[in-house]
């Protein structure tokens, strides 16, 4: 009778450690899933701030050179034009750096 209690709790103790190894192998797999994931995001979060920089710089040399030829002309239909591009360009600065934050 012994022998037969003992082999239940074996076999009791057999099957909860089997359902336990599966949790943890299926939980490995999630783990595994979401590093993976953070990989991918990761990248894609550098790539958008790469390009973030780049229209950066962009909207600074449209802003520059704006600057600059307003300076320089004489037409005040081109002196106009140039401060609106020059105020687009700072409105493009200011909505990368408030995401930038």
């Amino acid at each position: 009778m012994i022998i037969i209690i003992f082999s239940l709790i074996l076999l009791l103790l057999a099957y909860f450690l089997y359902v336990q190894k599966k949790k943890v192998i299926s939980l490995q797999q999630q783990i595994s899933d979401l590093r993976s994931k953070i990989s991918i995001l990761e990248k894609q979060d550098l790539a958008a701030e790469q390009y973030s920089d780049s229209l950066r710089q962009e909207a600074n040399t449209v802003h520059l050179y704006a600057s600059l030829s307003l300076e320089e002309t004489r037409k005040t239909s081109i002196k106009e034009k140039q401060s609106q591009i020059i105020r687009s360009s700072e409105h493009i600065l200011e909505l990368l750096n408030s995401e930038k934050v």
